[in-house]
């Protein structure tokens, strides 16, 4: 599938140069805007020294899974729409067969070695204690030194369950976009922000397909109708000797209406509930921020210090 991406890719960017353009134009001023500023922070660069931090990329899926479960687990498509239907599948990826299970075995021990060698122990976050990230950093995250070794599989799972949900409407290249672009974004930040991961979520959420669990039924017998076409099929018109992209083929309006829907239909509830989710995030920050605040004793005196993210 990568391959077949790979070449797919070819096939389309002179078509997408046009469409390319401005990103290339924006990515080079910025280019020029690093070399000119020496760096890419602005004001305190000292606290903010680039540093390969590969455990960002394993507390953005974290973070994404905690922030954004309703729509992970009340989307999809096909037989992994749903809770269990993802569930099911992140099992049967990460255990399905011996050969999977090994391969989630040398995958966790990697995000353990990434974690030993790579984690970030930034002055701001073990020291600054009106951010939240400090007391999950210290309470959560390292209250134990064997805890991030054993989030390892969690983070793995969570990877799992994005990559799945994201990857059922669209092709690996679309799927992969987003985790190359992540890589030059958050690895080389020291600093574990939640604020950092909002953009990228906001792009995750946005891959997010609507629920559509559907079950068909034909000559008497029930199976599984599969989800349209994920690749746009590149395809050789030898009768135009040129290359042609094939639109993902869609089930017939009678095939359609053979389909029926089955259990609870997530779509109507699910902007409702991140609704409701999103609220009670925004109530519970705002809330602790006005009414949970502390005095401090201060070289210039007392100072109020209030908690945010």
């Amino acid at each position: 599938d990568l391959a077949y991406s790979a070449r797919s890719l070819l096939y389309l960017l002179p078509s997408l140069f046009w469409d390319f353009l401005p990103y290339g134009l924006l990515t080079a001023l910025f280019g020029a805007f690093v070399v000119w500023n020496g760096g890419i922070v602005l004001g305190d660069k000292s606290n903010h020294i680039p540093a390969l931090h590969i455990p960002q990329l394993f507390y953005f899926y974290a973070f994404a899974t905690a922030l954004g479960w309703p729509a992970l687990l009340l989307s999809g498509v096909g037989p992994t729409a749903g809770p269990i239907g993802l569930s099911k599948e992140v099992y049967r990826r990460m255990f399905g067969t011996p050969t999977r299970v090994m391969m989630t075995i040398g995958w966790t021990i990697l995000i353990m070695v990434c974690i030993q060698l790579f984690t970030i122990h930034h002055p701001f976050i073990l020291s600054d204690n009106r951010h939240y990230t400090f007391y999950i950093w210290k309470r959560v995250l390292f209250r134990h030194r064997f805890i991030p070794f054993l989030m390892s599989p969690l983070y793995l799972a969570c990877w799992w369950a994005w990559w799945i949900r994201v990857g059922s409407v669209q092709s690996m290249l679309q799927t992969l976009l987003l985790p190359l672009a992540l890589i030059p974004t958050l690895l080389p930040s020291p600093l574990l922000e939640p604020r950092y991961f909002l953009v990228p979520y906001v792009f995750l959420r946005l891959q997010v397909p609507p629920y559509e669990e559907t079950k068909e039924e034909r000559n008497g017998t029930e199976g599984t109708l599969e989800p349209d076409t994920l690749l746009n099929e590149i395809s050789s018109n030898p009768s135009e000797g040129e290359n042609t992209v094939r639109r993902p083929k869609r089930a017939s309006s009678g095939k359609i209406a053979q389909m029926h829907r089955r259990g609870i239909d997530w779509s109507e509830y699910l902007p409702w509930i991140e609704l409701v989710w999103y609220t009670a995030i925004n109530g519970i920050t705002m809330y602790v921020f006005l009414y949970k605040d502390r005095t401090v004793d201060t070289i210039h005196g007392e100072e109020v210090i209030r908690f945010m993210w």
